[in-house]
């Protein structure tokens, strides 16, 4: 299906999806990687990783001149040499997204399933169980986990604990899609962050928009 769509945002970003039904040949045939890129590939065990790292590269490409130089600092975060605007890459299952805007972003997708109830307790704070309650969707876990991945990839830094340092403020979740405030503690400072969450099909995207 390859690119299936682009969201121009109002902060000059942009969101795309790619949803994922080539075959590992078809998607190197339109990617055409160079040596460095092939050798990765290679490196990459599991088929399903090949698949997003391939359908990642191929939305990279899509806004990116030098994507095939695309490199990851120590905590994981893509960049480009030359690249002045910011990007983030995430999938999950059959999907990958990629977010591009001109001040740091990130972006993440996930496939909704039940098992996200098992670790709820693992990176949602006291604040954010009493907005959720007893009765709440997986559709709702899913906007707070992706939520604090996206600030995760948007900050650069992996050693954020989930709890700790991040508090979502979500009034209202009953909607396909709409917007979330979220507080975000480092070190040194405190950022008030806002992004963006959508439900389509079986996945929940979510993405910084400020």
């Amino acid at each position: 299906m390859a690119l299936s769509s682009i969201r121009k945002l109002t902060n000059g970003g942009v969101v795309a999806l790619w949803s994922i039904t080539e075959t590992e040949p078809e998607l190197i045939q339109q990617l055409n990687p160079g040596p460095t890129e092939s050798a990765h590939l290679e490196s990459i065990k599991s088929e399903q990783r090949r698949l997003h790292w391939l359908a990642g590269r191929l939305l990279a490409a899509q806004f990116l001149p030098n994507f095939h130089q695309i490199s990851y600092s120590e905590s994981g975060k893509p960049y480009t040499p030359g690249e002045s605007s910011p990007f983030s890459i995430a999938h999950s299952a059959s999907m990958a997204a990629f977010s591009m805007a001109p001040l740091p972003n990130g972006i993440d997708i996930e496939l909704i399933t039940p098992r996200i109830r098992k670790v709820t307790t693992k990176y949602l704070n006291q604040v954010e169980l009493l907005q959720v309650g007893d009765n709440t969707t997986d559709d709702t876990l899913y906007i707070y986990w992706c939520a604090k991945e996206a600030i995760v990839k948007w900050s650069g830094d992996r050693t954020i604990d989930f709890k700790k340092q991040i508090t979502i403020s979500l009034t209202q979740a009953t909607k396909k899609q709409g917007d979330i405030k979220a507080s975000f503690e480092s070190q040194f400072q405190s950022f008030d962050l806002l992004l963006h969450y959508e439900k389509i099909d079986n996945y929940m995207l979510v993405y910084t928009i400020n």
